[in-house]
């Protein structure tokens, strides 16, 4: 079963993308291999292992490429790669669009029930993942072959015999959360990822003297677009583990100088350079989203370090969708959330809410992989985002979320996922997720739970639970709120989640390891 495009552009916008360039005939091959031919010297890649070359990564990529043919991956076929921020990832992604295969793309950080569920909706060809994750992920339980790094490193033949991709099939399958209990399929072309792609070297005004740091996970959309952006000429450091001291060390070693993700990254990183005694670091500029910015944050960056902040709003199916300018003032950055980028459009109403945000444009995802949350999320081919949002004078402010998620660190955690994996914890009446502001990490993720005994209930119990039924470690909630009484819900019996943070406050309650060290 290949994956297929589940809700394609229209014809008429398809050729008027073509006709404004934002849709092209570019290949692949015009990027890395370009480059490798004419500058193979210059850095490409710097892990936490190494550094590479444009040369050294085309031939990993030829080597990748011929393994994966050989393991019989043939074009449209799906290819499932779990993989940390790492130098391997990279060339497993590269190599997989060049074999005009669908990269179905997993953190490591996953749960099995996430490999599980990937494996049951793209019925992947293959399986590429580091070795060391193969029995914790369960993937023997499924009738599918593995392939790990170190095969593709181990292999000896290569070849540059592939043939371009087609940019308007399906080329990558993201997995994001939202208001279901599984996580929804994004599918995207090779179109609609390189506009993404462009919409981010516009928004940091990216030359080949730039080198984005990446530690948001490599498998979102976040992580592959800076990966091309970065390989068009400058270069990428990757961070596996993010730990302010030392990743701010490995991003001036790096000589990264520009950063997207989470606004507590950049949070971080800074203060570091502040108890440093610093005022000068690499980066240039920072391009902030997902959630309310600091003002103190955007003048620090400002002020103290010549930083450009770069405000922008997108997603997995909407990459960059809105950016300021470099000609945006301070309190233009802080005011909202930029305009529009080149084809992209804007607009409010939806079925759902007269304040729902509604989006397309050259860079939208071609649909869910399920055509339940297509029927429910499209209306005459603009996305429903499930975004509160004002615009004003052509500029985007996101005023707050519909969709049921916590954002932690710029990754999002589906409520109704937790809601779906604790049911059936033992002694449990009922039970319900919600998110609470944290310093550290934006949001936190906690469960109320109401038992017939609260003494069968404790932090390590539950975690013990969650990841045995293959809930991914980092989904974790950080606090368990204790209820005596039945939880907060409508007259139709929908749980009350600001209630469950209001009334929560006052309940007893455990903390994950990194909080009790606080309290």
């Amino acid at each position: 079963m290949n994956v297929a495009l589940r809700v394609p552009t229209s014809s008429d916008l398809v050729l008027r993308y073509h006709n404004a360039g934002w849709w092209n005939d570019l290949g692949l091959r015009e990027g890395l291999e370009a480059i490798a031919e004419r500058d193979g010297n210059r850095i490409a890649v710097i892990d936490n292992v190494g550094t590479w070359t444009y040369a050294m990564v085309r031939e990993a990529v030829e080597r990748a490429v011929h393994a994966l043919q050989t393991a019989g991956v043939e074009p449209g076929d799906s290819v499932l790669l779990v993989s940390p921020n790492s130098f391997d990832g990279v060339v497993a992604f590269l190599s997989i669009l060049r074999c005009s295969a669908v990269a179905v793309a997993l953190d490591r950080r996953c749960g099995a029930s996430d490999v599980a569920h990937a494996v049951e909706t793209t019925a992947p060809r293959l399986v590429v993942m580091p070795s060391g994750l193969v029995t914790g992920l369960r993937v023997a339980d499924h009738d599918v072959r593995i392939m790990t790094f170190d095969d593709l490193h181990s292999a000896t033949d290569s070849t540059d015999d592939w043939m371009e991709p087609d940019k308007s099939a399906p080329a990558i399958v993201l997995f994001t959360s939202g208001t279901t209990s599984k996580p929804k399929g994004v599918i995207h072309s090779l179109h609609s990822f390189l506009s993404g792609v462009r919409n981010l070297a516009t928004a940091f005004d990216f030359t080949d003297d730039d080198g984005p740091f990446l530690s948001s996970p490599l498998a979102s959309i976040t992580g592959l677009s800076q990966v091309q952006v970065a390989l068009s000429g400058g270069h990428i450091v990757l961070e596996d583990k993010f730990d302010a001291v030392a990743s701010l060390d490995h991003l001036e070693r790096g000589g990264a100088t520009v950063l997207g993700g989470a606004p507590v990254i950049a949070e971080m990183l800074l203060s570091e350079c502040v108890r440093r005694e610093r005022t000068a670091t690499t980066l240039r500029a920072i391009a902030l989203g997902g959630s309310m910015i600091p003002r103190p944050l955007l003048e620090m960056a400002i002020e103290r370090f010549s930083i450009r902040p770069v405000r922008v709003y997108g997603s997995s199916e909407a990459p960059i969708h809105t950016a300021s300018r470099s000609g945006d003032s301070l309190s233009e950055c802080v005011a909202n959330d930029g305009s529009p980028m080149a084809g992209a459009e804007i607009a409010l109403g939806t079925p759902n809410d007269e304040l729902e945000l509604r989006v397309r444009g050259p860079n939208l995802f071609q649909g869910y992989l399920s055509d339940t949350e297509n029927e429910q999320s499209f209306v005459d081919g603009w996305f429903c985002t499930g975004d509160k949002a004002q615009i004003e004078e052509g500029r985007l402010l996101i005023l707050g979320r519909l969709k049921e998620v916590v954002a932690r660190k710029g990754l999002k955690i589906s409520l109704p996922e937790i809601d779906e994996a604790i049911r059936g914890f033992p002694t449990a009446l009922e039970s319900a997720t919600y998110s609470v502001p944290d310093a550290e990490t934006g949001e936190r993720l906690v469960l109320a739970i109401r038992s017939e005994t609260s003494k069968s209930v404790s932090y390590e119990a539950v975690s013990e639970f969650l990841l045995k039924v293959g809930l991914a470690r980092w989904k974790l909630p950080e606090q368990i709120v204790i209820w005596e009484e039945p939880l907060p819900r409508t007259a139709s019996g929908k749980i009350l989640r600001d209630r469950l943070a209001t009334d929560g406050a006052a309940k007893h309650t455990f903390f994950a390891p990194r909080l009790q060290q606080k309290s």
